[in-house]
């Protein structure tokens, strides 16, 4: 039969971690002097005079507090008092009996279960503090003083749950108990899968990052007739950096390590300042365990693992991907052509545009706010300096809906988020990695069928992907191999670290991200991770240089795509030259056509208001599409001469 259960409960920080992990032995839930650490039931197994239970650990209860963390905090403790044989009932005897304990024990003496009050931070040997016997007052029988921190007391209070726990059965053999950690982003659903598998709320679900603070064990029976124990964690980075050992130690006590959005840790270097010890730890235990990474974009990432045999085969799993909700797939080239898309947006639509940089958010916002577009949302990494003079992501998006009509953004919205919104039918990209498009159109979850969306593309030209090549070679792989090769000669690294060309590298061009200053060393190291991002981004330009920048990023998001290639729409204002060829006009009314129907303006205005275009201006536009513009000087009957202009379709 399974074990009986005891729950911990109590209102927060007062000391319930602290008391689970002297009861069991070992420091499996957090603990720190704040309020409401621990969030979801933690699980551990406990044994005091032969008799084993299971010792359940909860968020503290605040009653009457209206927080979705704290409410969800609430229901688990609950459905932890619903399911335990006992109850631990943990105060706090430094601050004494508060309204919020008087409310958790009206609760607690409505579940029918046994309780036990332990009044904890006792840790005077003697006669008991004249605070606890207020204590009594609470109507659930004699408490019992406790210090967690210093054990004293714990044997009374186990002595006390013993009498309260079910006759002890023959206990049956649950057979081989298999353990698996399940990794990933912060907010990418991993409690959800938990819940999922298991077919309980054994964590808290929220759209808040980081709500999981503690690993939780879940025990859930399945087809292979064997138990599989499961714990999410999202805390495997703060582990490492204040005891690599242990926590090394923790994961090598799994017999499977599940990775889960794997991709993050190669594309997403705003996911943790320090977030290499994690790729690390993780790729050190493939020698060891089986490590499943998942990810529904990493295609050529584990392409390259298998190419290198960096991983045994079949232990990587790509998530599939249904791009039907893609009604057409264009390429642009020009930052014209983008504001054009922009502008045919219909009303009661909606689009969606990366940008590669917040330079070039600010001025793409501008020039679409001097044309008298209002309703346009601008949105950049909170983490960014820059961050205060865009809008929050809580006044762009709001459960799963974007707020405007047109939403500009960098690619920290292409991270965990989700938008559920039919209005959306389009979305721009100026990014040429396919690993990161992959997860730009990841973000658009199609509520059905007909709820489609056209996906334009910013084009590469081979000189441009030439160029890209280069600086990963000089900036990210030329340090990396040189690091490699001479970081352990000191008179070597020292002669390269002390070069011009170097120090502008590593220092100066803010550029390098695979050798860098070790701020707790205080000496260069090769970022791992930075480096196998850069070999994938070499390996993806050369194939977009061998096979073309279409044909090669649409392959590696997905083959589907390449049948939905279509030319991107001629701007209007060619459709009036074709049908006003070699017509010879007053240049103020060229100008003012150039002006009202092709936005042509004048270059000098940057973001101010807008003015008709001059001549040189004018024609440069024309000869993109290849038209030309001309003038002369004619003479009208009244003796008078003006300039005219005309217009002519280029041969080629």
């Amino acid at each position: 039969m399974s074990r009986p259960i005891v729950a911990i409960v109590g209102r927060p920080n007062v000391g319930k971690s602290t008391l689970f992990n002297k009861l069991i032995g070992q420091r499996l839930s957090i603990v720190e002097d704040t309020p409401g650490v621990t969030r979801d039931r933690i699980f551990g197994e406990c044994e005091w005079k032969n008799r084993k239970f299971s010792l359940v650990d909860t968020g503290g209860i605040e009653p009457e507090s209206k927080d979705i963390i704290l409410s969800q905090m609430r229901t688990q403790a609950q459905i932890a008092i619903d399911s335990a044989d006992c109850i631990i009932f943990v105060t706090d005897v430094r601050t004494g009996m508060v309204a919020t304990d008087l409310n958790i024990a009206q609760m607690l003496q409505r579940s029918n279960v046994p309780v036990i009050v332990c009044v904890n931070k006792c840790d005077t040997l003697g006669d008991p503090l004249a605070d606890f016997y207020e204590f009594y007052n609470l109507g659930l029988g004699d408490p019992i003083q406790v210090s967690s921190v210093h054990g004293h007391g714990t044997g009374d209070l186990l002595d006390a749950v013993l009498e309260h726990l079910p006759e002890e059965k023959e206990e049956e053999d649950e057979g081989e108990i298999i353990k698996v950690a399940v990794i990933g982003k912060p907010n990418v659903g991993k409690s959800s899968l938990v819940n999922r598998v298991s077919g309980e709320n054994r964590c808290i679900v929220s759209n808040i990052a980081g709500t999981t603070r503690d690993a939780v064990d879940t025990t859930i029976e399945n087809k292979y007739e064997c138990t599989i124990r499961v714990e999410t964690y999202q805390w495997l980075e703060t582990f490492l950096l204040k005891n690599e050992r242990e926590a090394k130690i923790y994961l090598r006590t799994f017999d499977y390590i599940v990775s889960d959005e794997y991709h993050y840790m190669v594309t997403d270097t705003g996911f943790n300042d320090h977030v290499d010890m994690s790729y690390e730890a993780i790729k050190e235990l493939t020698a060891t365990k089986t490590c499943i990474f998942m990810s529904a974009t990493a295609r050529i990432l584990f392409d390259t693992w298998e190419k290198l045999r960096r991983i045994p085969a079949g232990q990587h799993y790509r998530l599939p991907v249904d791009y039907r909700f893609v009604s057409s797939v264009k390429f642009f080239y020009y930052g014209d052509e983008e504001v054009d898309i922009i502008r045919r947006v219909k009303q009661g639509e909606k689009i969606l545009v990366f940008v590669e940089t917040v330079d070039k958010l600010r001025r793409l916002r501008d020039r679409l706010k001097a044309e008298g577009m209002v309703d346009v949302a601008c949105l950049c990494s909170k983490y960014r300096k820059e961050a205060s003079e865009f809008d929050k992501q809580e006044d762009v998006l709001k459960d799963g809906v974007l707020l405007h009509q047109i939403t500009l953004t960098t690619t920290t919205l292409y991270n965990g988020v989700d938008i559920k919104d039919r209005a959306l039918k389009h979305i721009v990209s100026e990014l040429w990695n396919p690993l990161v498009n992959a997860q730009i159109l990841g973000r658009k979850r199609p509520l059905d069928a007909d709820d489609t969306c056209a996906v334009y593309f910013m084009g590469y030209g081979r000189e441009r992907l030439k160029g890209l090549f280069q600086e990963v070679k000089r900036y990210q792989l030329g340090p990396a191999g040189e690091f490699r090769r001479k970081f352990k000669d000191p008179d070597a690294w020292r002669e390269y670290l002390y070069n011009d060309e170097t120090q502008y590298i590593l220092n100066t061009s803010h550029k390098c991200r695979t050798v860098v200053l070790d701020p707790r060393e205080g000496r260069y190291c090769l970022r791992k991770r930075a480096y196998l991002q850069a070999l994938l981004e070499s390996a993806m330009l050369q194939k977009m240089l061998r096979y073309g920048y279409q044909e090669a990023l649409l392959n590696e998001i997905d083959e589907s795509l390449l049948a939905k290639v279509e030319r991107l729409d001629s701007p209007p204002l060619l459709d009036y030259l074709d049908a006003h060829l070699n017509e010879e006009r007053y240049c103020e009314e060229w100008q003012k056509i150039f002006f009202e129907i092709g936005h042509i303006y004048n270059k000098e205005d940057r973001h101010i208001k807008k003015s008709w275009p001059g001549f040189t201006r004018a024609r440069g536009w024309l000869q993109h599409y290849g038209y030309d513009l001309h003038k002369r000087q004619k003479r009208f009957e009244e003796g008078q001469k003006k300039t005219v202009w005309w217009v002519t379709k280029s041969e080629h």
